[in-house]
């Protein structure tokens, strides 16, 4: 039981620091004031371009596999 409370604090603590790196980001996106330097900030992150968007639809009893 000692065991799984460790884990279960060291995964709350990344959610909390991915979640304060996410708004930091966030923030400097907001904040850059031009199109070039948010396309810096993707350009030097690990997001990819994508073409086309499908949004599906998933209610609470269903579940999505990729």
């Amino acid at each position: 039981m000692t065991r799984d409370i460790h884990l279960v604090k060291e995964y709350n603590d990344e959610v909390r620091s991915a979640l304060e790196n996410n708004r930091k980001t966030e923030y400097g996106f907001l904040s850059s004031g031009s199109v070039a330097e948010a396309e810096e900030r993707i350009e030097g992150s690990d997001f990819i371009r994508v073409g086309q968007i499908h949004y599906i639809d998933i209610s609470s009893h269903q579940m999505a596999l990729k």
